[in-house]
């Protein structure tokens, strides 16, 4: 926040008071402030980037909140929340993480933190296994990072449907069988993304 904003929003937190653009008028308000920042702010203050009286203004109670590699006990919570999440935005039936697969995000840690465990779950909710350690910021995902939610859920389907019939090696039946959709959907679906169709000795599968 640069220091001029900085000054204006002290000269508002102390007199609980703004004023429209354009006008005179006055208009008194009570509100709670929740401030929120990585790293440490004090550092900011010592190095002049961040106002001594508008720390102490702000600093009435704190509220530190440890990794989630210190805190390996909500995992469990937090996935079946972006699971709940995915099933609403994405229409479709999700079955919970199995046990087995939720172990090991426990035991992982996470060092990307809830966003690194959220795109694990996005990639579960589109059919895809749990790859622990998946690299979430190459130059694919960051190019993905502030699009609409439709886009970056169809870069993650075509994904899928590019991998999985390999992993089967063209199998049909073994790939829709595990995508958990039909024969005519899979085709529907590599249509769209213009996938062409698996090889030819995987119809009679």
């Amino acid at each position: 926040m640069p220091l001029d904003l900085q000054v204006r929003l002290l000269r508002v937190l102390e007199e609980r008071k703004i004023v429209h653009l354009g006008s005179k008028i006055e208009i008194p308000f009570n509100v709670q402030i929740i401030a929120a920042c990585k790293g440490k702010l004090r550092d900011a203050v010592s190095a002049g980037s961040f106002r001594e009286n508008l720390y102490y203004r702000l600093n009435v109670l704190a509220v530190s909140i440890p990794p989630l590699r210190d805190r390996l006990d909500d995992i469990p919570l937090l996935v079946t929340h972006f699971i709940n999440q995915k099933r609403i935005q994405v229409d479709r039936v999700v079955d919970d993480i199995p046990l087995p697969e939720m172990k090991p995000l426990m035991s992982y840690g996470s060092p990307g933190n809830v966003r690194e465990l959220r795109n694990s779950v996005r990639r579960y909710v589109l059919g895809q296994r749990i790859e622990l350690g998946s690299p979430d910021n190459d130059e694919e995902t960051a190019e993905l990072n502030g699009q609409p939610l439709s886009t970056q859920l169809a870069a993650l389907e075509k994904k899928v449907l590019q991998e999985t019939p390999q992993k089967h090696g063209g199998r049909l039946k073994s790939t829709y069988e595990e995508l958990g959709v039909s024969r005519k959907t899979l085709y529907d679906k590599l249509n769209k993304y213009r996938l062409g169709n698996l090889d030819d000795k995987s119809k009679g599968d």
